[in-house]
């Protein structure tokens, strides 16, 4: 089991080895990351993340479907189990798909897929701590599941991999419509939550050696979901659930997808809008699409067909900003839904740690994050916050640039050691 500092070290090298073992060809995301003169050319991009999706693509298998009839059982029920090799995991580490009932958007029996992974070795005394992980954003087609990808994910298996040195055992939720039938709730805090609550009852039935204690952590997408696990938590006062922690949470989803939708956003974003108005339909099944984008975003999204996120980057990018969606989509109903589903009403349970960035072009700390805080801090909730400023630390970097931080955190949970709320802002420079 290696030190947290020793992992610290080594966050780096692993990036580096994510690179060299994923990236044949590239993926989009690199293309981006040093931005150069020379504009990136659409067709190229295109190609190359197709091509990328494809040799990370695993086959969607009967696994995957819901049995038929579902019956009568409660949320959290395994139903399904199957062992996963070949996947970039420390040698000795084993991992198990899982198909268990969840609840949808309107509270009705649903199946949600995910993926157990468990440290090497014999578990300590008690069975192997769990922390439930929720992912961040891997598109909203039933092919963009973590479990039926080569990598889990690219960026994610490197936390993932940490995790499992540091003899913790991961459960990773798809989240519903990831993976299994139906259409996924892209950004719907409630449901996102829910699967990652149900995930871990699920994970033990399947994997005898895993302790009840867990801790929840989420990146992004997934950021917002354990906010969701928190509030939860406030009701369903599960003792061994230990706390959160939210990274770069897509928090306040109204202010980021205004923002996001705005003249001169990150281009970027245009994928991620396109997704989330897929996504909706979720929400309501009377909803559609072409309902909020644009004409000119329908067609690039008709275009793309059912792929995942970097794909949906590539076929996005180059529209001209604040163009893919309707001037009126803020006023559609199903829209103004989501959004009220997706605030922070508190109270929460257990400790939560926040990290964000001022810096962060896709959900940056002072429109999305502060005020969310702030109203937690309110309700006197027990709330460490993060918070980066003008050092250039981005979206995927609050996850990179912070893991010492977030298991010395954890692991302080797992000690039973006092927790150190600072309800205000904190911005560290390593």
């Amino acid at each position: 089991m290696k030190t947290i500092a020793e992992l610290s070290r080594a966050a780096a090298g692993w990036v580096a080895t994510t690179v060299a073992m994923l990236c044949a060809p590239a993926a989009f995301g690199q293309l981006f990351e040093h931005p150069s003169s020379t504009p990136i050319d659409p067709a190229y991009a295109r190609k190359t993340e197709l091509a990328h999706e494809a040799a990370m693509q695993v086959p969607i298998s009967s696994f995957y479907d819901a049995p038929v009839p579902l019956g009568p059982g409660k949320a959290g029920a395994l139903l399904r189990t199957e062992s996963v090799t070949n996947l970039p995991l420390p040698d000795g580490a084993t991992a198990v798909r899982i198909l268990y009932r969840g609840r949808s958007p309107a509270d009705t029996p649903v199946t949600v897929s995910g993926i157990v992974l468990v440290p090497t070795g014999a578990p300590p005394a008690g069975g192997w701590p769990v922390i439930a992980w929720a992912h961040g954003t891997t598109g909203v087609e039933r092919i963009c599941a973590p479990s039926l990808s080569k990598d889990l994910g690219t960026y994610e298996w490197i936390e993932i991999n940490s995790l499992l040195d540091m003899g913790y055992a991961v459960v990773a939720t798809d989240y519903q419509g990831l993976g299994t039938q139906g259409q996924h709730p892209y950004l719907d805090k409630i449901t996102n939550a829910w699967d990652t609550i149900y995930s871990v009852p699920a994970a033990r039935s399947a994997v005898k050696s895993l302790s009840p204690r867990w801790v929840a952590m989420g990146h992004s997408q997934g950021g917002l979901a354990v906010a969701g696990v928190a509030e939860l938590e406030a009701t369903s006062k599960d003792p061994n659930y230990l706390g959160a922690v939210a990274i770069a949470g897509a928090w306040d989803a109204e202010k980021v997808v205004v923002r996001m939708n705005e003249p001169g956003a990150d281009p970027l974003n245009a994928g991620y809008l396109a997704m989330f108005a897929r996504g909706l339909q979720a929400i309501d099944a009377n909803y559609k699409p072409e309902q909020i984008l644009s004409a000119q975003g329908m067609k690039r999204v008709q275009e793309e067909g059912q792929h995942c996120w970097e794909v949906e980057i590539a076929f996005t990018f180059d529209l001209p900003q604040g163009t893919v969606y309707k001037p009126e989509w803020r006023t559609n109903p199903t829209v103004r839904k989501i959004f009220e589903r997706d605030r922070l009403h508190g109270p929460i349970a257990g400790p939560l740690l926040v990290i964000a960035s001022t810096d962060d072009e896709s959900i940056p700390a002072k429109t999305t994050v502060d005020e969310n805080v702030a109203r937690l801090c309110a309700a006197h909730s027990d709330v460490q916050y993060v918070r980066f400023a003008g050092i250039g630390i981005d979206h995927d970097g609050t996850e990179r640039a912070t893991m010492g931080l977030r298991y010395r955190w954890i692991q302080d949970r797992f000690s039973g050691l006092p927790t150190h709320p600072n309800c205000g802002v904190h911005s560290p420079r390593s």
